[in-house]
């Protein structure tokens, strides 16, 4: 193996650890979003029909989309850190299959860091849905 073949190991190795680290950054950050509940819900329903703004209604229904949201995180954060950590595991993986010149290794290696990065992001999709999700509920009490 030369010195240029190494590099570039290294290399693919810390793309992948990145791609992995900013991904169980973004879950811990939604994870430690503090939110008060009971004011949250005193916000909503002081709100009345006379004081209604479209920014105040957005700015609303962003807080209660993002507390859905990190509640979900939190029932599921075993689960989603799972899947983070299965994408690290493929990716050293890879680079031991490059490391030893085993091709049915590297092929194997790839399908499954394509497949864990799938799973990645049918996750953050999942909890970009539940922001949703909570916006919809939350504007659902000004407009009905």
């Amino acid at each position: 193996m030369t010195f240029d073949t190494l590099i570039n190991n290294i290399g693919s190795f810390l793309i992948f650890a990145s791609i992995s680290f900013s991904f169980i950054l973004l879950l811990l950050n939604i994870y430690n979003l503090k939110f008060d509940e009971k004011e949250l819900y005193t916000k909503i329903n002081t709100q009345s029909k006379d004081t209604y703004t479209k920014e105040s209604d957005e700015l609303l229904s962003a807080n209660f989309g993002l507390w859905e949201a990190s509640k979900h995180v939190r029932k599921n954060f075993v689960s989603f850190s799972t899947a983070t950590i299965l994408f690290l595991l493929c990716a050293s993986l890879c680079i031991f299959g490059m490391l030893v010149n085993s091709y049915e290794l590297l092929i194997l290696s790839v399908i499954c860091i394509f497949m864990v990065l799938l799973i990645n992001i049918a996750i953050l999709l999942l909890v970009l849905s539940k922001i949703d999700e909570g916006k919809k509920l939350c504007q659902k009490h000004f407009y009905f």
